[in-house]
């Protein structure tokens, strides 16, 4: 966690892999029943949850969904888990302000995906309540990602 005057943010990483039948999504599952994660809600101070959650919580975050079912970042419980974060009370940040559209935060090299534009978003910020009221933009600088290296 890193702690500024301004802010604290809390990186997450998740990492997402094929679904197993009887597996559990642990990772994802781990954050939501952190106490810690309910506690900072209660603080009432701004706070971002920021990372690589390896979910694409709806069928926009995904080029095509019906690719993706049997993958743990899309199974059903993924996306409950997820949801279960925002139930408590944290904003997407970029759904807040792009409702309905397709926004992806990660291209595979295949394909030419990122010309297309046809991937997923699995990155997130969620926002405290006392963030989310001053949350003015949210996008993805997609142009970065065909610098050269």
């Amino acid at each position: 966690m890193v702690r500024s005057r301004l802010f604290w943010k809390v990186a997450s990483g998740i990492d997402g892999q094929q679904a197993v039948a009887g597996t559990r999504v642990w990772n994802l599952d781990a954050i939501c029943e952190t106490k810690a994660v309910a506690e900072l809600l209660a603080l009432d101070v701004p706070v971002i949850l920021a990372g690589d959650y390896n979910v694409m919580p709806t069928g926009l975050d995904a080029y095509k969904p019906e690719r993706w079912r049997d993958d743990a970042l899309f199974r059903p419980e993924t996306k409950e888990a997820f949801h279960t974060l925002t139930g408590q009370g944290w904003t997407d940040a970029l759904r807040r302000l792009h409702p309905r559209e397709r926004i992806y935060t990660f291209w595979n090299q295949f394909r030419n995906a990122w010309r297309r534009d046809a991937e997923l978003r699995i990155d997130h910020f969620l926002l405290a309540p006392a963030v989310a009221g001053r949350l003015q933009s949210a996008g993805v600088d997609c142009h970065v990602h065909g610098w050269e290296k």
